[in-house]
């Protein structure tokens, strides 16, 4: 069969009107190779006209339903639908809420379907860990996309997209099932139903009798909201919803959250990146099925004392990216001190502003945590973590992630007490004794996961992985993150043998390296398969602005980034070289 080659030049030489919507249509195919062969030959039998290819683009859903010679495409995809198991269709079904070409955060899809009941705990795994698993058997069978990956995070995928051409089918079987509603330009008042999920798309600009007349809102489970935000859009009626997402509402202010404190059935509050909200009143405490809170890059810093009496709350985020609050807006810490002990369903926790004096209250709440899986601290002051975290006895034993930020000379012995760290992350310590601390993370026997920062190490001029007396050092570590190295002095990081036989991924950051600093021992990680650099290495300022004029100085400037550029070369080069054996063929980029 005749198709049309999407690289044919001389095609595009002769129509060059039609590269723009060939490059649509090959959006909406999304990789798709299926949809791609189909629609080639489609078209070969079509004229070669702007006005053909972009009545194909408008219409391409409409098409795919009635033209035979598409329909295959839709077929298949329908085969892939109803080959899903039931608690998958209605995951998947779920992603008719999502704008087109939208990417879907991993855990903000995850914790809703947990919310909705998708979910249930069974044999010692959380809902949150059932519904990731649908996630990752979604991916698996190809019905979402994956779209951003984590280079130390825990899980491998962080986001997805979902196909244009698969979304189609997600809407109309949707609809079909009266579950999802799509609010949007164009909706008549003749629609009506009573569907269990309303999407308000940023285009739809109807009025308060509008959304009330096309859907029956007493009935609704979840309200997510894409845009701007009217306040008739949460309404009494809403008495059974559980999942309220209005994600990145910017105009978002806190006298429209009013109607909100009443949704006596809320399991999932999403207001992250509503910069408009810096406060949430003591009735948030009336959501006693409330399980997820996410205030994160909102203007709030401080939660109401009430929080305490959520017995159901498993995961709170607030604060600021890539880190939380700042000392003086400490949000967790200065509200609810010891109080955080009552939260014991909680699964995640991050506090900033820890000090000597609150921390003995930190600590006690740390030990009531049973259920605690993850772990971040930051302190407030000069003075770091220093004597704020010893004597956590004993630690939650289902703590699987832990980060720590700040001065801290030793490292806490209850570290080794944590039978389920999987993710450790240790930033800007200043440990004393080295070695030490390099031998006693090598004991670690289950961590995956490890991050460090130079400055951790600080006054030593190598940093040694060693391999431990009668056994195995890091002997679980897959992903190996070193960052900001080279700032503090260290020139040389050095791998032995007999240390990290499962590593799989070497991620280092470093400024201002010169031509001493020197990896080794790379050739004796078997498992290592890729190795990622993000490095500068010194230019000569002195040099550059002594320039006597605008010429010279680019002129000077290009030639001192060229000599980087040959210098990442050959840092590039010399660790090729070390790998140059291994059978994985590691993949290596500097940066």
């Amino acid at each position: 069969m005749q198709k049309v080659s999407w690289n044919d030049k001389d095609l595009f030489t002769k129509n060059p009107e039609l590269v723009k919507e060939a490059q649509r249509i090959l959006k909406k195919c999304g990789g798709l190779p299926l949809a791609i062969d189909v629609i080639g030959g489609f078209l070969a039998n079509r004229p070669k006209t702007l006005e053909e290819w972009r009545k194909l683009n408008e219409n391409i859903s409409a098409e795919l339903e009635i033209n035979p010679e598409l329909g295959m495409i839709r077929t298949v995809l329908e085969k892939s639908y109803d080959g899903l198991p039931y608690h998958l269709k209605s995951c998947f079904l779920y992603l008719a809420i999502f704008p087109e070409d939208q990417t879907i955060s991993r855990r903000r899809l995850v914790r809703r379907w947990a919310a909705e009941g998708y979910s249930t705990e069974t044999r010692g795994k959380s809902a949150i860990e059932i519904a990731d698993d649908y996630f990752m058997e979604l991916q698996n069978r190809s019905m979402i996309l994956p779209s951003q990956q984590s280079v130390d995070g825990r899980k491998s995928i962080d986001s997805c997209r979902v196909h244009d051409l698969i979304r189609d089918i997600a809407i109309s079987k949707s609809m079909e099932e009266n579950l999802v509603f799509g609010l949007e330009e164009g909706c008549g008042s003749s629609t009506h139903g009573t569907f269990r999920h309303l999407a308000i798309s940023s285009n739809w600009k109807g009025v308060e009798s509008q959304s009330e007349s096309i859907v029956d809102q007493s009935r609704l489970r979840s309200l997510t909201v894409f845009g701007n935000f009217r306040p008739f859009y949460i309404s009494k009626s809403m008495r059974l919803l559980r999942v309220l997402d209005l994600q990145d509402i910017h105009d978002l202010q806190y006298h429209e959250l009013d109607s909100i404190w009443k949704l006596f059935h809320l399991k999932y509050l999403s207001l992250r990146g509503c910069r408009g909200i810096d406060l949430l009143p003591h009735s948030l405490g009336n959501l006693m099925q409330l399980q997820v809170l996410d205030v994160r890059d909102t203007r709030v810093d401080a939660l109401p004392k009430t929080i305490t009496k959520l017995p159901k709350l498993q995961y709170i985020h607030a604060g600021w990216k890539p880190e939380y609050l700042t000392e003086e807006n400490d949000s967790l810490t200065r509200c609810l001190a010891g109080g955080i002990k009552m939260l014991t369903g909680l699964r995640k926790l991050g506090v900033t502003g820890i000090n000597r004096k609150n921390s003995s209250a930190f600590r006690e709440a740390i030990c009531s945590l049973s259920r605690l899986e993850s772990l971040s601290v930051r302190p407030a002051g000069t003075q770091g973590l220093l004597g704020c975290l010893d004597g956590i006895s004993p630690p939650p034993q289902n703590l699987q992630s832990l980060k720590l930020h700040g001065n801290l000379e030793t490292l806490p012995e209850w570290i080794k007490d944590l039978p389920r760290l999987v993710k450790l992350k240790l930033l800007w310590m200043r440990l004393l004794e080295h070695d030490a601390a390099i031998e006693f993370l090598g004991k670690l026997p289950k961590v995956e996961i490890l991050v460090l920062s130079g400055s951790s190490f600080k006054g030593v001029d190598e940093l040694d992985f060693k391999s431990l007396q009668g056994g195995i050092a890091f002997q679980s570590l897959r992903v190996l993150s070193l960052c900001c190295v080279v700032e503090i002095g260290i020139k040389s990081v050095k791998f032995e043998e007999g240390t990290m036989p499962k590593l799989e991924r070497l991620h280092f950051t470093g400024w201002h390296l010169d031509n001493k600093f020197v990896i080794s021992g790379l050739e004796l990680l078997p498992s290592i398969n890729e190795v990622k650099l993000d490095v500068s290495f010194t230019l000569d300022w002195a040099r550059i602005w002594a320039a006597p004029d605008p010429d010279t100085h680019d002129k000077i400037q290009e030639e001192e980034e060229q000599e980087e550029r040959r210098k990442k070369g050959e840092l590039k080069k010399k660790i090729q070289e070390q790998l140059a054996g291994n059978e994985n063929e590691p993949i290596v980029t500097v940066d």
